[in-house]
């Protein structure tokens, strides 16, 4: 990819909490750093990267072409939003990562539970056939 291509973030358009955060961090990105499409936009989805895939997890391309998964992914959204850099290079030391993935995998099964306590759209999936996110 070349200079000045945006992260691409794919996520989850039938989950609430998913949904807000994806538009928020578009809101709060630097101009042209972030774009954000719906896991439904599969058209758009790079290759290898399938639609069962973004059902399970946050699915990020960066500028480099990498695709980037749950904490890592979530690390390169942060890392272009203001000040976000110092927190998305924490999130990737290892061991912490281990960790978050570990907590990422426990909210995604249960992103549906989460947005209705929050009163948010619930997720459209069903929860009882969630598992967690394959690893990287």
């Amino acid at each position: 990819m070349r200079k000045g291509t945006p992260t691409v973030c794919f996520y989850d358009a039938d989950c609430g909490v998913c949904t807000v955060m994806a538009l928020w961090a578009a809101r709060v990105a630097r101009a042209g750093a972030l774009q954000v499409r719906p896991n439904r936009d599969v058209t758009a989805l790079p290759a290898g990267v399938t639609p069962e895939l973004t059902d399970a997890t946050v699915v990020v391309v960066t500028p480099q072409g990498q695709v980037c998964t749950r904490t890592r992914a979530v690390a390169a959204v942060l890392g272009v939003l203001p000040f976000g850099a110092p927190l998305a290079w924490a999130m990737l030391v290892p061991g912490v990562r281990h960790l978050l993935d570990r907590c990422y995998d426990f909210v995604a099964v249960r992103r549906a539970k989460l947005s209705a306590l929050l009163g948010m759209t619930v997720c459209k999936v069903d929860v009882a056939s969630r598992t967690a996110p394959p690893s990287e």
